[in-house]
């Protein structure tokens, strides 16, 4: 057991950084309640993103709560992950300027993030709903889930947020000595875990959509693998 707990990288943590993992959980806690106030209203913002009169369906009785809920947790998790990285990583930044700048680093990343979300709302998504929703060819009329549809709202925007905060990931990473292509690769199975988790939290459990999510976010992991090679 204790082998075990000393190999384990996240149970290791976790019992080193006891206090720093509680207030983590209970930062997310106050985002993901306050995600629930505003649930509803981003629903109704992805809903008119679509260029076209649509009609939108729910198919079981739970659907709309559950769609509450994974909307509440990536609006807790958009807000709240700023405040539990540097809570998580201050550790490694001993020094007062070195923590002032971990902050506005943090900052910055938190801003490109959501420029990340607000270019994907108002010009990815537009244009992939015309090109996906072209290939209908007027072969059929248009019903849409909604949980399907705010899924896919939700997963297009954190990847685009993701891509605009990579230079900010990146450079955390170098500073926390963790910019190591074999410090990487060897935990990589948190990665594999981590990106099929996340578009399950998300979305939903169609298994074409899950696999495309997490395919492009180890992408991702992946490109910071050879940036890290790069920066040997």
């Amino acid at each position: 057991m204790n082998r075990f707990v000393k190999e384990n990288i996240v149970t290791k943590y976790i019992l080193d950084h006891k206090r720093a993992v509680k207030f983590s959980f209970l930062v997310f806690i106050i985002t993901f309640l306050l995600g629930l106030g505003f649930s509803i209203g981003i629903i109704k913002l992805f809903q008119g993103r679509i260029p076209f009169a649509i009609n939108f369906i729910q198919t079981v009785p739970s659907e709309m709560l559950i769609l509450i809920l994974k909307t509440a947790v990536f609006f807790g998790l958009s807000l709240s992950l700023p405040t539990i990285v540097y809570y998580l990583a201050k550790q490694r930044f001993k020094k007062q300027e070195d923590r002032k700048q971990l902050i506005l680093t943090l900052s910055g990343g938190f801003f490109l993030f959501f420029i990340g979300v607000f270019f994907a709302y108002w010009i990815i998504i537009p244009i992939l709903l015309y090109i996906l929703f072209g290939f209908n060819f007027n072969l059929a009329g248009i019903n849409i889930n909604i949980s399907s549809y705010i899924s896919f709202c939700l997963l297009t925007v954190l990847i685009s947020g993701i891509i605009f905060e990579l230079p900010v990931i990146v450079f955390i990473l170098r500073k926390m000595d963790l910019l190591k292509a074999e410090i990487l690769l060897k935990y990589r199975k948190y990665a594999f875990i981590t990106a099929f988790l996340l578009p399950v939290a998300v979305i939903s459990n169609e298994i074409f959509e899950i696999l495309f999510y997490s395919v492009t976010l180890l992408f991702f992991y992946f490109l910071i693998v050879f940036i890290a090679k790069i920066f040997k």
